[in-house]
């Protein structure tokens, strides 16, 4: 995996902080209320800022007990300049919040294009994040696969397909960001990425791990590989 796919792709290693349709019990982590503008920020290993995603929620809706809420991510580079966006779904229904694993390559993926001529197509999984959770909890695993394509010719570009496994919660504790500081349950998992260019597909296997706080969302999310940090997101800003 050549390096600035590599980058574009950890930037986007992060979980939605959503918030909840009133009346819907949505757990401890989800709200999917519709407004309400989170912003993240992200690292590199050297604490040097690389980008920020914007999410809001854009609708939501309940019907027989079942939430919906369509999130709108937008990105923006580490000078500020819009990337691409786009939009995806979160789901909730008696109390386990189910995510659409396309939150993790969409649009991030296409973040190093400055013509932002790049489209991704993205099939997968929902991740679920149960009401309560423990630590030792384990959670269900997921994949999914990407295309790439020229937006203009419709060539692709490259395929990316990841797993997801070993997912479970391991711990609870208390971070503290600029939004302020939250109890949170640490859940971390295994992630083998493999991006396909040119019928040549290469492995990378990282580890995650992803910060919850009830009513919040994620507040911190941190990529491994090979046990060295790589690069790390931050919840910095709740919807006034």
């Amino acid at each position: 995996m050549k390096k600035p796919l590599l980058l574009s792709f950890l930037l986007l290693v992060t979980v939605v902080v959503a918030p909840a349709v009133k009346g819907q019990d949505c757990g401890l982590y989800y709200d999917l209320r519709k407004g309400g503008v989170y912003e993240l920020t992200a690292y590199d290993n050297h604490d040097q800022l690389t980008g920020r995603i914007m999410q809001e929620v854009r609708q939501a809706k309940t019907s027989k007990g079942k939430t919906t809420a369509v999130i709108h991510q937008q990105v923006t580079d580490k000078k500020g300049k819009a990337g691409s966006s786009s939009d995806y779904t979160v789901e909730c229904e008696a109390g386990v919040v189910r995510l659409d694993m396309r939150t993790m390559l969409s649009p991030q993926m296409t973040l190093g294009s400055p013509q932002n001529t790049m489209q991704a197509e993205v099939t997968g999984d929902f991740l679920e994040l149960p009401a309560v959770l423990k630590p030792g909890t384990q959670l269900k695993n997921g994949s999914m696969t990407a295309v790439l394509r020229d937006e203009k010719s419709g060539v692709a570009i490259s395929t990316t397909t990841i797993n997801i496994s070993n997912r479970h919660v391991e711990s609870t504790e208390t971070i503290k960001t600029a939004a302020g500081s939250f109890a949170c349950t640490k859940v971390v998992q295994d992630m083998q990425v493999k991006v396909g260019i040119g019928g040549l597909a290469i492995p990378v296997n990282m580890r995650t791990a992803d910060w919850y706080a009830p009513g919040v969302g994620v507040v911190r999310s941190e990529t491994y590989r090979k046990d060295k940090l790589m690069s790390y997101t931050l919840l910095t800003a709740l919807p006034k």
